[in-house]
């Protein structure tokens, strides 16, 4: 008797499938939070059709936090290199501005120096 073969994966790392899903429901997650802000819904509301508490969705998806404000106290040149990152993390789909962000906007700024 021959035994059944497990199928073959068809991604090149193990659960990057998992990965891309979970980015997309974030993104999609986003969608369902800020189309109905700006149309006036309530926090509660958006919560109700998340099947979640006003208070995560409120957390996750809310006013900038106090680190947020603190980013007024950089100097011009700090805010554009984190304006860059930020755009780099939101290119790759990153939700987070990181190291490898920062990297990826001093890279950036030193290869346009040299132009």
């Amino acid at each position: 008797m021959n035994s059944p073969r497990a199928p073959r994966a068809t991604t090149r790392r193990p659960g990057c499938a998992v990965a891309a899903l979970r980015v997309l429901a974030e993104r999609l997650e986003m969608l369902q939070v800020d189309n109905p802000r700006s149309l006036g819904w309530s926090w509660q509301q958006i919560a109700a059709g998340l099947g979640v508490t006003k208070q995560t969705v409120h957390r996750k998806h809310g006013p900038p936090s106090r680190e947020a404000v603190m980013f007024e106290r950089f100097t011009g040149g700090a805010r554009a290199a984190v304006v860059q990152a930020q755009k780099h993390a939101r290119r790759l789909g990153h939700r987070y501005i990181g190291c490898e962000h920062l990297l990826l906007a001093a890279a950036s700024a030193a290869m346009l120096a040299r132009v």
